[in-house]
């Protein structure tokens, strides 16, 4: 299959070219261990081989907003989620914030953390079963009434 020719392009598609023949330029792969002709090894991350839907990806980004995505920083997408999350959240307000939550919270210590309170109500005759219940009062007497001397008059 040979290349098509220059005028047989598409105008956009000439744009994408040069652009994808920038990517393979700059990212072309040195490392003799690698199998990939060309990777982009950010400085804080693993080594990520480019394959061509990659750099196509990349290269239509980089068209679409150069804020976004550029020569030297890959775009928000994810077939570069292998990419270090620092170099991501370099680019991203909403993730750098999301990872700056993450590492509050790591960093907060279990000896910090209050422990849980734990709220037990039991009715007041729970344990009744296991009391026997008081003996009665000895019936004491009482004073005695005499009934002459009763407020009430005895005649009525």
């Amino acid at each position: 299959m040979t290349a098509p020719k220059e005028s047989n392009i598409l105008p956009a598609n000439v744009a994408l070219n040069d652009k994808i023949r920038q990517l393979r330029d700059r990212w072309e792969c040195n490392v003799s261990t690698c199998h990939s002709e060309h990777c982009f090894v950010p400085v804080l991350g693993p080594h990520l081989p480019l394959s061509h839907e990659i750099i196509e990806k990349w290269a239509a980004a980089w068209l679409c907003d150069k804020t976004r995505a550029n020569l030297e920083n890959p775009p928000q997408h994810a077939l570069f989620n292998k990419v270090a999350p620092q170099t991501l959240a370099q680019r991203s307000p909403i993730l750098q914030a999301h990872i700056n939550n993450m590492n509050m919270n790591v960093m907060v210590t279990p000896a910090l953390a209050a422990p849980p309170v734990i709220n037990i109500v039991m009715p007041n005759n729970m344990f009744a079963l296991f009391h026997p219940a008081p003996a009665p009062d000895p019936a004491v007497p009482g004073p005695t009434i005499n009934p002459s001397s009763a407020l009430i008059p005895s005649h009525l």
